[in-house]
C-alpha cells in the first residue's frame, strides 16, 4: 500500500468513524453500511477518481485498475463505471460496488 493511500485511508476511516477491523468485516456484507459507502466515497475523492461535482474521472481509474485486472476485466469496469454518472452522494458508491461484483463473475 501506497502511503498516499494509507494516509487517505486514515483520514477516511476517521472522518466516517471506522476502524480497519470493520472494513475487513464489510468486505464479507451483501448490506454496506452507509458509513462503509462514505468512506469509499472518501478514498476516491482523495485519490483524484472523483472531481468536486462527483464525476468520475476515467483515465485514473483506469491507471488503478492497470494494476489490479487483466484487460477484459478492467475494460468491463471502466466501462461499467463510466455509466454511473456522478457520485453525488455515499449511496451512488453503492453502484460502483454493483460494477466490480458484475466483473468478478468474468
Amino acid at each position: 500500500m501506497d502511503e498516499n493511500f494509507a494516509e487517505a485511508r486514515e483520514e477516511c476511516l476517521k472522518a466516517n468513524s471506522l476502524t480497519v477491523e470493520d472494513l475487513h468485516s464489510s468486505w464479507k456484507s451483501k448490506n454496506i453500511s452507509e458509513q462503509h459507502l462514505c468512506f469509499r466515497k472518501c478514498i476516491m475523492q482523495k485519490k483524484g477518481l472523483l472531481d468536486e461535482s462527483g464525476a468520475i474521472q476515467e483515465e485514473k481509474v483506469g491507471d488503478i485498475l492497470n494494476i489490479r485486472f487483466d484487460e477484459e476485466k478492467r475494460n468491463a469496469l471502466v466501462e461499467c463505471i463510466t455509466e454511473i454518472g456522478k457520485i453525488e452522494t455515499c449511496q451512488d458508491m453503492d453502484k460502483v460496488s454493483q460494477c466490480f461484483s458484475k466483473v468478478r463473475k468474468i
